[in-house]
């Protein structure tokens, strides 16, 4: 979600606006390729009405490809999903879905850090934001 992280990666990313999957909770269930703690995923939730936040972002070719790397793919698969957007219509994009290792994995504070800056900054609800911050009491308890 963080435009900084984002635009280093993948120049030519353009923001089209926030939107959430419904039917899926936020979890962190693998640790990170390059990170001490947990990394953020997705999984389906028994809640119909649950629901996980997001950016949608618009890349050329190369920054999918890019991304593709990044993401180390014996780490996470891209998938195709159906996403609402901030208008209310549904939107065809991808995501990347973490393999998961374990039930949960702690966060490192650097990454929640970086989550709860970026969902600040991108207008998430508030209500979502709680969310991952529980995350960090988790961590910091």
């Amino acid at each position: 979600m963080s435009e900084e992280q984002m635009q280093k990666r993948c120049p030519s990313a353009r923001k089209v606006g926030v939107a959430y999957l419904l039917g899926h909770n936020l979890v962190f269930n693998r640790k990170g390729s390059y990170r001490d703690g947990g990394v953020a995923s997705i999984m389906p939730s028994d809640k119909p009405t649950d629901r996980v936040y997001g950016i949608i972002w618009a890349l050329n070719d190369e920054d999918v490809q890019m991304l593709d790397e990044i993401e180390d793919p014996t780490a996470y698969k891209r998938k195709l999903i159906y996403v609402v957007g901030d208008d209310g219509t549904e939107i065809e994009c991808h995501t990347y879905v973490a393999i998961p290792q374990a039930d949960y994995v702690v966060p490192d504070r650097e990454y929640l850090s970086i989550l709860l800056s970026a969902a600040h900054s991108q207008g998430l609800p508030d209500d979502y934001i709680k969310t991952i911050s529980k995350f960090r009491a988790t961590f910091e308890s």
